[in-house]
């Protein structure tokens, strides 16, 4: 398939990438739990921390230089604040677990948001990933496993993507309620069970996806949205129709996908081992980058932004050249 790839092997050391500066949470409170990022382009980079119900602002010298939200239901606030992103001077906040998405302006103060709880189109459960572009606002609608293309100005849904039924029975139930660890609910839902055998059985040619997680814009317009149980990334049309599956990493459990500011080049991340695989329409450059587990990535000129929700930290890096 990808003859005309080609892939440059890069093993990323102290010698070979430059931090240029890195964020411990710490300083803010104990439990800091960075994970979805995004940047305005004029050196501002927006970071959700998800413990702290809030997110904040880093300068280019990665200090805090504001804080938007608090915990909270009501507008303005959020619960677990998951993903971002930033489109004609507002920045989108996917407020997880009050099951909207929170709109604000460049001074922080919140103009608009949509969503509810449900399963009905416009509404959500848990959502998790957030692409803005042309006019709509694409949401992985984690928890009902689909995502849904939302109308900026009408804030209506106008398309659907999903190939199974959601899961609001069993968020719902009592077993999930009373579970403390995300693998024991995984292990003992016997539906993962069952896709994760539809998969080895059928393979991944049919679009299946099951724990929309993160999503981002291709260079070519699309959309690329991971599934966070499979580790696979499919690709579908701004109408959200299907394309194909993305055969992102072999062996490699993904944790996100990720655009670069200007939508010219695709990144792939697989957190335990922090390899982070960087795709031009010219080459695949893998890196691995020391000490760091990879939660989500933001990529503007020649700087890379990880957050690391397992240790607490948001990292500045410039990759080497290829």
């Amino acid at each position: 398939g990808n003859t005309g790839v080609r892939v440059v092997m890069v093993q990323v050391t102290a010698e070979h990438i430059q931090c240029r500066w890195r964020f411990d949470g710490k300083t803010i409170h104990p439990f800091f739990a960075p994970s979805g990022i995004t940047g305005n382009g004029n050196g501002r980079i927006f970071v959700c921390d998800e413990v702290g119900h809030c997110v904040h602002c880093f300068d280019e010298e990665g200090r805090v230089v504001q804080t938007i939200g608090a915990a909270g239901t009501k507008p303005g606030f959020f619960r677990y604040p998951s993903a971002l992103a930033w489109h004609e001077g507002y920045l989108f906040v996917v407020d997880k677990w009050n099951h909207r998405v929170q709109i604000f302006d460049q001074a922080g103060s919140l103009v608009d948001l949509f969503g509810s709880y449900g399963t009905s189109p416009g509404q959500y459960n848990e959502p998790a990933g957030i692409a803005v572009c042309d006019g709509r606002a694409y949401i992985a609608d984690r928890s009902n496993g689909r995502i849904q293309c939302i109308d900026r100005t009408t804030k209506q849904c106008i398309a659907v993507y999903e190939n199974n039924n959601p899961l609001p029975s069993f968020y719902e139930s009592n077993r999930f309620k009373n579970g403390v660890h995300y693998k024991g609910w995984t292990a003992a839902c016997s539906r993962f069970n069952s896709m994760a055998m539809q998969f080895i059985r059928d393979g991944f040619k049919a679009g299946l996806i099951e724990y929309p997680e993160t999503l981002c814009r291709t260079p070519d317009g699309t959309l690329l949205a991971l599934d966070a149980v499979n580790h696979t990334a499919i690709e579908v049309t701004a109408e959200l129709a299907y394309k194909q599956t993305m055969p992102v990493a072999a062996g490699q459990h993904i944790t996100t996908v990720a655009g670069d500011a200007e939508c010219r080049v695709l990144y792939f991340a697989a957190e335990e081992t922090g390899t982070l695989f960087r795709h031009t329409h010219t080459a695949l450059t893998v890196h691995t980058v020391p000490n760091v587990r990879i939660s989500r990535v933001y990529s503007s000129g020649t700087s890379v932004y990880i957050t690391d929700f397992w240790n607490g930290t948001v990292s500045c890096y410039v990759l080497p050249s290829e």
